[in-house]
C-alpha cells in the first residue's frame, strides 16, 4: 500500500486540531442554547400557570363556572397552549378548554408546580390555587406576613413542544451550517498553506532522485521561494558540481587511454 503523500500528511496535521476544536465548541454552544431554550419554554409555562392561578382564586372560591371558563379560554389563546383545565381541591374537573390529554395529571402538593412530560413530548403543568387573605390590621404589612389559607383547587395547562422543537431544529441546522462553513474555510486555508510548503519540498525531492539516478542536468525550478529557496539553490549547485566532476573525470579517462 502506497504511503500518504507529504501534502496529505501535512494537511491532516494542520486540519485535525482545527476541526476538533470547531466541532467541540459547536456542540457545547448548541447544547447550551438548547438547554436554555427548554428552560425558557418551561418558565413561560410556569408564568402562565401562576397568572391563571391568581386570576382563578376568587372564581374557584365562589364556584363561578362562567368566569372559570372565560379564564380558561383566555389562557388557551397563549402561544403553544392547547389545553387548560381547572380542578377542585379533590382533583375533579370543573372547567376544561381546548384538547385536554387523556392522561390523568399528577397533582402537586400545596407548594410548587408539577411538571410532567407526555408521551408525545409535550408538557403538562399542574399547580395549586391557594386562598390568600390579608387582615385589615396587616393591610400595609410586608408580603411575608400574608397568610396562606387552604387549597381551593388546581390549574392544569398542557403546552405543545412543537414550536420549541422547530426552533431547536433551526438552531441545530444553523449551527451545523456555520460549523461546516468554518471547517470548509479552514480546509481551504490549510490546503493553500501546506501546498506552499510541501509542493516545493516534493519538487526538490524529485530533482534529488533524478540526480541520484544519473540525470545531472535536472535542476530545481528557479521560482521556488520562501524557506526552500536556499535548499533549491544548494541542490542545483550540487548537481552542477557533480556534472563538472563527471566531465573532468571523463576527460581524464580519455587521456589515459590515449
Amino acid at each position: 500500500m502506497k504511503p500518504p503523500s507529504l501534502t496529505s500528511r501535512a494537511l491532516f496535521a494542520a486540519l485535525l486540531p482545527t476541526a476538533l476544536v470547531a466541532v467541540m465548541l459547536a456542540v457545547i454552544f448548541l447544547f447550551g442554547r438548547v438547554a436554555d431554550m427548554d428552560e425558557a419554554h418551561y418558565q413561560r409555562a410556569v408564568a402562565i400557570g401562576q397568572r391563571l392561578s391568581a386570576s382563578a382564586e376568587f372564581a374557584l372560591f365562589a364556584d363561578n363556572r362562567p368566569t372559570l371558563h372565560a379564564l380558561a379560554e383566555a389562557t388557551l389563546r397563549e402561544p403553544d397552549v392547547y389545553a387548560v383545565s381547572l380542578l377542585d381541591r379533590q382533583g375533579h374537573s370543573l372547567v376544561a378548554a381546548g384538547r385536554p390529554t387523556a392522561e390523568s395529571p399528577t397533582l402537586p402538593s400545596t407548594k410548587g408546580i408539577q411538571r410532567t412530560k407526555l408521551a408525545n413530548g409535550d408538557q403538562l403543568l399542574a399547580g395549586p390555587v391557594l386562598e390568600t387573605q390579608v387582615s385589615l390590621d396587616d393591610l400595609y404589612a410586608p408580603h411575608t406576613n400574608l397568610a396562606q389559607k387552604p387549597l381551593l383547587g388546581y390549574v392544569v395547562i398542557e403546552i405543545s413542544s412543537s414550536g420549541l422543537n422547530e426552533r431547536v431544529k433551526s438552531l441545530l441546522l444553523a449551527g451545523g451550517l456555520i460549523t461546516f462553513g468554518g471547517l470548509l474555510l479552514g480546509w481551504l486555508l490549510a490546503v493553500q498553506l501546506t501546498r506552499n510548503v510541501t509542493d516545493p519540498i516534493e519538487h526538490i525531492t524529485d530533482i534529488v532522485n533524478k540526480i541520484g539516478a544519473g540525470n545531472f542536468l535536472s535542476r530545481v525550478k528557479p521560482d521556488v521561494s520562501g524557506s526552500t529557496r536556499a535548499l533549491g539553490e544548494g541542490v542545483n549547485s550540487m548537481a552542477e558540481q557533480i556534472r563538472t566532476a563527471q566531465k573532468k573525470s571523463g576527460t581524464a579517462h580519455c587521456r589515459c587511454h590515449q
